[in-house]
């Protein structure tokens, strides 16, 4: 794992770097960082960043730090069309910077094994100091698969890691009423489990009917305006104030409203613009910090609202350049266009806006003191999920693959109780797929916004918890483009003698191809510290080898 991983990132920042051939992990450890921070630039420790492309490594001196690209060196990533003539499938990758008194506030909260990692974990006594910037280093992977049309997964990828860097508990009460005023299942809607306790609820409007909501999802971002004025300050504060020119932000896929910008520029920061009305939290907690849950919970619904609301502005039709109706050569509002008009174009922006999946993950090293992620022998694990996107750890004793999500569909014992107060059914269409209301095969997601009132939610589903890095060798995370033709097992086997995270990848994808797979897929596999000592045997072999003789690609596809 060490030497596949550090060597790749070695000789990208040095030519003449070579891979140590000793035995010894620890020594290709330190010729590999050696050669890192001699070709790296040193920065003090002290200099606070936001979200960035690569991650940050102690040099060995102590005087500063090197940089490793967060890319397929470290890490494996494919992405797939399938048989579709479009892709919705996104994916991303970044290191964000949260302070680390929120990360130790996060541990005390998450149970017994976390609280007691949280006192194992090295705070600086009197006359040391925390290397914050190290300590506060969250790796952030995420795939995102959308649903009628490209938009939200797009914009998912471009800033839901800025969203979830940048959001304050200030925003909670805003966000929890601009939720409730969807109507219908969300009516009474007070911030669910994770955020109640940051809603101040005498700030909180009655919603009597289905209209009041439809009508605040359409002109939200016309009313967030109202305060634009007077929250600008405190909008300008949310910001990065300390950004460098060296420190470009992580690149994604370009939103369809920007394709006529190059693809090297940086994806630009995320801005609430004033939307979200800055309510300061209940008296009793401002002396407290947002959990990674709570964050991630009001990071999901502040983008989900800006989704909802960036469709419903003017120009929201230029940025659906993969909506079903263009597919279908349909004009929605171009110059072409006979029969449009602007308010009409918008309406139907909001309508057939779409959706997207979503499946993050987050590791947090708890090293002391704190390393990479794939060096890490103590780090926490979180997994923020909505949708049937997938995520999967495989231990290095068995290679028995480890579910860390659940499906959203409706004949899911957890959403159809969440659901059944609201009087609709499930119904299995034609090709034995249940669907909600007979019409949603998720029923949670971020955008879909003419289904917020029948329950479909972008709350996600949290699992948080510390780990030990020589345990596990790695974290698949994939779309339904693969879970649709492959079982969990033999996703985790296809890994197995890999060299480098980037073949597993490969090999999953190429599998994956080799049955036939249809939709859109999206695969990322991050490294752990136990890479490349999975036990066990591959109890899938024979299996994926009948299933291949069997699998006719050209006649299957024949229509």
């Amino acid at each position: 794992m060490t030497r596949h991983l550090l060597t790749s990132a070695a000789s990208s920042a040095s030519a003449s770097a070579s891979a140590s051939s000793s035995s010894s992990t620890s020594s290709l450890l330190a010729a590999a960082r050696a050669v890192l921070d001699a070709s790296s630039r040193s920065v003090p420790i002290s200099q606070r960043r936001s979200y960035r492309s690569y991650i940050r490594s102690r040099a060995p001196s102590g005087s500063g730090s090197a940089r490793i690209p967060l890319g397929t060196s470290v890490f494996g990533q494919l992405t797939s069309r399938g048989e579709r003539p479009y892709q919705e499938d996104t994916s991303s990758s970044s290191c964000l910077q949260l302070p680390s008194t929120e990360l130790r506030a996060s541990l005390r909260a998450s149970g017994r094994i976390s609280t007691e990692a949280e006192r194992r974990w090295h705070w600086p006594s009197e006359g040391e100091s925390l290397d914050e910037e190290l300590a506060g280093q969250v790796g952030w992977w995420g795939v995102f698969d959308g649903h009628g049309g490209d938009y939200a997964s797009r914009y998912l990828a471009m800033y839901l890691h800025q969203v979830f860097e940048k959001v304050t508990p200030d925003m909670v009460t805003d966000t929890v009423q601009f939720t409730r005023e969807h109507g219908g299942y969300f009516r009474r809607f007070e911030g669910g489990t994770a955020l109640k306790r940051w809603v101040r609820l005498e700030e909180l409007k009655p919603v009597r009917g289905g209209a009041a909501g439809k009508k605040r999802a359409t002109n939200g971002h016309e009313a967030g305006k109202e305060g634009e004025a007077s929250s600008s300050a405190a909008t300008t504060s949310q910001q990065n104030p300390q950004a460098h020119a060296d420190d470009s932000p992580a690149t994604g896929p370009a939103p369809a409203a920007a394709t006529s910008k190059s693809k090297s520029q940086p994806t630009p920061d995320w801005q609430d613009n004033g939307l979200t009305r800055l309510v300061p939290p209940p008296d009793n907690m401002k002396n407290d910090a947002l959990t990674l849950a709570e964050r991630a919970t009001l990071a999901f619904l502040v983008a989900d609202r800006h989704i909802l609301t960036r469709h419903a502005q003017p120009g929201a039709e230029l940025a659906q350049s993969n909506t079903p109706q263009r597919r279908r050569g349909i004009q929605t509002g171009d110059a072409h266009s006979t029969t449009s008009s602007p308010g009409k174009d918008r309406a139907r922006a909001a309508k057939n806006g779409g959706g997207s999946t979503a499946s993050v993950l987050t590791l947090h090293s708890l090293d002391s003191p704190p390393v990479v992620w794939y060096d890490s022998s103590l780090l926490q694990l979180s997994i923020y999920h909505v949708g049937d996107t997938r995520a999967l750890l495989c231990p290095t004793v068995d290679g028995q693959a480890i579910p860390l999500t659940t499906h959203h569909h409706p004949d899911a014992p957890s959403e159809s109780e969440r659901l059944r107060r609201l009087g609709a059914g499930v119904v299995t269409d034609s090709f034995g797929e249940a669907r909600w209301m007979g019409a949603l095969a998720n029923t949670r997601a971020l955008g879909d916004g003419h289904f917020k009132a029948a329950g479909v939610t972008a709350e996600p589903e949290v699992l948080s918890q510390v780990i030990r890095g020589e345990k596990y060798s790695h974290v698949t995370l994939f779309s339904d483009g693969i879970s649709s033709v492959m079982s969990d097992q033999e996703v985790v086997d296809l890994a197995r003698g890999a060299g480098h995270p980037q073949e597993a990848a490969r090999r999953i994808l190429k599998f994956a191809e080799e049955l036939g797979v249809e939709d859109n897929a999206t695969v990322l596999v991050v490294p752990l510290l136990g890479w490349g000592k999975i036990g066990g045997t591959d109890t899938t072999a024979k299996q994926r080898e009948f299933r291949k003789s069997k699998t006719d690609v050209f006649r299957d596809n024949r229509h």
